[in-house]
């Protein structure tokens, strides 16, 4: 995907890099030096059922949602990426009145390469999330750091990379602040393929002033990649939340275009 060499590593990195680029947005690998990445995604999801306090299935309203967001990676050395991620929602429960649309948080931070040789890599991230509408974010500037760690490798003859990162969020006006592990499997079973397996999770700490955004979600997402340039690929794909406590149980699709330059 890079049109140019990575500053460090052999082929297992190279391969990686490829295999990363727009997976889960910020992986462990920075971009390369005056390289941007652009990502374009809309997901799509709705929810009839969820997950009470104590992880039990439960009926909730029905409601459906539309996130679009653009992720922008920019290299601003070889070990420094500067990320800019706003987004935008609708949501769209039984109740109307209820509903809203508008920007969510535009993410805003830099992300340092701290170590790496030819297969790993670990870097650390920090970013400002400012607000857009209440309804959607916590209605003030959130702040969250975030650790990443990436390894490539073969896996059974192919092409593999996995990625672990665990992120501290900390909310504004008195809501709970939130961990945040995520763990991506990515695989290339052909030249143009990439396959992504991934686990975004949320746990809450201590409690904030209200039960919304207060609880547990794990969510699972699979999707395929396909380069169809140097420069442009496109990504679809299904999440769906598994558990959790005082969540919906969301279920969606995904589609993303990814841009390099």
């Amino acid at each position: 995907m890079n049109r140019s060499k990575p500053a460090f590593g052999g082929c297992c990195l190279t391969a990686a890099l490829w295999l990363w680029a727009g997976g889960a947005y910020a992986g462990a690998w920075t971009e390369p030096s005056g390289q941007t990445q652009i990502i374009s995604s809309f997901r799509a999801s709705r929810a009839w059922n969820g997950f009470d306090a104590s992880g039990g299935s439960v009926s909730i309203p029905t409601f459906r949602k539309e996130e679009l967001d653009i992720y922008s990676a920019t290299g601003l050395t070889d070990g420094t990426t500067l990320i800019v991620h706003p987004d935008f929602t609708g949501y769209h429960p039984d109740r109307p009145s209820a509903g809203a649309t508008g920007f969510g948080n535009t993410e805003v931070g830099i992300e340092q390469r701290l170590w790496h040789d030819d297969a790993s890599v670990f870097s650390l991230q920090a970013t400002a999330l400012l607000p857009g509408r209440s309804i959607i974010t916590s209605g003030g500037t959130d702040g969250e750091v975030r650790a990443l760690y990436g390894r490539a490798f073969a896996l059974f003859g192919v092409g593999a990379f996995a990625d672990a990162e665990l992120a501290w969020r900390l909310r504004s006006r008195g809501y709970a602040g939130e961990l945040r592990p995520e763990f991506t499997l990515g695989l290339q079973p052909a030249a143009d393929w990439q396959v992504l397996l991934q686990s975004f999770n949320i746990v809450t700490t201590g409690r904030g002033r209200t039960l919304l955004f207060q609880g547990e979600q794990a969510k699972l997402q699979l999707s395929a990649l396909y380069r169809l340039s140097e420069a442009l690929s496109l990504q679809a794909g299904a999440f769906a939340t598994v558990s959790g406590s005082n969540t919906p149980a969301e279920r969606g699709l995904l589609t993303a275009l990814w841009l390099r330059f």
